[in-house]
């Protein structure tokens, strides 16, 4: 069976003049930063520039895994690192 159906999609996001001087900051280092924010960043070509967590270990484990630059130690240090940094979060569900 032959299908005319085109499922080439262009997903790509055309960013506005100006964006890309702006960088991503993550408070968090778990499963949703790691397997599924930073992948999607990648993809569409979004500038990660440093990432923490209250466990600095993993913090830094998924840094080495998904080349983000920067390790900081707390979301102070992140926030104030940057003057064009835009800050993303994810935090454990109670229902997990």
């Amino acid at each position: 069976m032959s299908s005319d159906l085109d499922l080439n999609l262009d997903y790509q996001l055309a960013l506005e003049p100006g964006l890309d001087e702006y960088g991503i900051g993550l408070i968090g280092a778990g499963f949703i930063i790691r397997d599924c924010h930073l992948p999607a960043y990648a993809q569409a070509g979004f500038r990660v520039v440093g990432i923490c967590s209250r466990n600095p270990a993993r913090a830094d484990e998924v840094a080495a895994l998904r080349s983000v630059p920067t390790v900081y130690r707390d979301y102070h240090e992140l926030l104030v690192a940057g003057r064009r940094t835009c800050a993303a979060f994810s935090r454990k569900s109670r229902w997990q």
